[in-house]
């Protein structure tokens, strides 16, 4: 009995605040706050970006609590092993229940990038580990929901892919003009944020620390996708 539109957007508004508050528990996981206080949480909600989507009443907002929360899950249950070679050499194999595998599933089921990009980008940087029974119950945690979830799109309508998505990928050179074009806003808006993005790369590449790496191959393939997906000409 509640009224759909207002509905989503007051849902997407509260994944919003979600999303700040796991960016703030994320950016305390990689650098434990000393004298700079949540400065990630604070540029992220100061973008147009996050606060316009938080409103539109799209699936957007809610998406992106999924796989923000399902990274900080994956590093917290990954521990050491993700951390700089000393903490390497000493970690253990995981034990924890990987609980991002659920939240994986679920953002696979609300999006179709998570199974086929952003899982398998993480779980590559566990290396070796990868093949490790914590890795193993978190895969299928994560691919069979989705892949259950194609089998009946298939059965049921015919086709593994919705027809907007069908329809949005038909025009590659469209695509990645008005992809480079969107990419490029993005860039002029949010300038500062990306430099001290570069910043934290940097860190990350000296101290050799895999979570960061991880994190930072993520969001180049997210800009990479967006780019290649985008077609509004």
């Amino acid at each position: 009995g509640l009224d759909p539109e207002s509905l989503a957007k007051v849902l997407g508004a509260a994944s919003a605040v979600g999303v700040l508050y796991v960016v703030f528990r994320l950016s305390a996981h990689l650098r434990s706050y000393r004298t700079l206080l949540c400065v990630a949480t604070w540029l992220l909600a100061t973008t147009i970006v996050l606060s316009g989507y938080a409103v539109f009443g799209l699936e957007t907002s809610f998406f992106v609590l999924l796989v923000i929360l399902g990274i900080y899950l994956f590093l917290r249950e990954t521990g050491d092993l993700m951390r700089g070679p000393k903490a390497r050499a000493a970690a253990e194999q995981p034990t924890a229940f990987p609980w991002s595998g659920v939240v994986f599933a679920l953002a696979g089921l609300t999006r179709p990038e998570p199974p086929i990009f952003y899982v398998p980008i993480l779980m590559a940087f566990l290396v070796r580990d990868i093949f490790g029974r914590q890795n193993l119950i978190r895969a299928a945690l994560v691919y069979g929901p989705v892949l259950a979830h194609y089998v009946f799109r298939f059965f049921y309508y015919g086709a593994l892919i919705p027809n907007t998505a069908g329809a949005k990928t038909g025009n590659p050179v469209g695509q990645m003009i008005a992809g480079g074009a969107y990419v490029q806003n993005y860039f002029a808006q949010q300038g500062p944020s990306i430099w001290l993005a570069l910043l934290g790369l940097a860190v990350g590449i000296v101290l050799r620390r895999r979570d960061v790496l991880a994190i930072a191959t993520l969001a180049v393939a997210i800009l990479i996708y967006v780019a290649a997906d985008e077609d509004d000409v």
